[in-house]
């Protein structure tokens, strides 16, 4: 099917070489593949150039190349090569690095659902790049990333959350987002989460001791108005 022109069938063959299943992993040929679904408007396809020029697979590594084939996908619409787009201006990737060009296609991904594009809208806004500096837009979108899973995302609201930036401050919910980024392996969320649960235990510690304070002293008054059993008549 592949050699009599169907694009589906191109993009399969592209996807078995570049990722090696059932067949020997070969950059290259995944390359031809993709080149001729991609010649016949296959959005997915010139997305998998785009990414095999910006990494240098089967190709030299182009980022300008990249851009020109993410941004036919992007035209139709493919969230992935918009996020990548977003991504190279962000980095100035052999592209004059552009906050506000990033913005503006994180936000295209983004409105489809892109987790990670949700992410980095987050970052630019708690960072102030390419927008105001905005804790409460910032921690919006990290929201939507991290109830999709996304562990960075998931982070970044807890520790928001932990401090109190564009939320009032909630221990209970930082402690709750970072034990769901330290099982999918997040370090600094599992050290942050330690970290509260010790300062926990020592504020309950001395909770407790002043409470046992309070007792003594209360007990002390009271001796002192009824008399201690020592000061008692025979």
């Amino acid at each position: 099917m592949a050699t009599l022109g169907d694009k589906d069938a191109q993009v399969a063959l592209g996807d078995m070489y570049k990722n090696g299943q059932g067949v020997q992993q070969d950059y290259k040929v995944a390359m031809d593949w993709y080149v001729m679904a991609a010649e016949q408007g296959d959005a997915y396809a010139q997305c998998n150039i785009g990414d095999l020029y910006k990494i240098g697979r089967g190709v030299p590594q182009e980022c300008p190349r990249a851009m020109q084939w993410y941004l036919m996908a992007a035209s139709q619409g493919l969230a992935r090569a918009q996020y990548s787009i977003g991504i190279l201006y962000e980095l100035g990737r052999d592209v004059p690095r552009d906050f506000s060009q990033a913005m503006y296609w994180y936000l295209q991904a983004a409105n489809q659902g892109h987790a990670m594009a949700q992410h980095n809208i987050g970052w630019l806004y708690e960072d102030g790049r390419g927008v105001p500096k905005d804790h409460l837009q910032s921690i919006g979108w990290y929201l939507k990333a991290a109830v999709q899973g996304q562990v960075s995302a998931q982070y970044r609201v807890a520790s928001m959350y932990e401090h109190g930036r564009g939320v009032p401050r909630d221990s209970s919910k930082a402690i709750w987002w970072y034990q769901k980024a330290a099982k999918q392996g997040q370090t600094d969320s599992k050290r942050n989460l330690d970290s509260m649960m010790e300062r926990m235990r020592r504020d309950e510690d001395k909770a407790n001791l002043s409470h046992f304070r309070i007792v003594a002293i209360s007990g002390e008054a009271m001796d002192i108005v009824l008399g201690s059993p020592q000061d008692s008549a025979p």
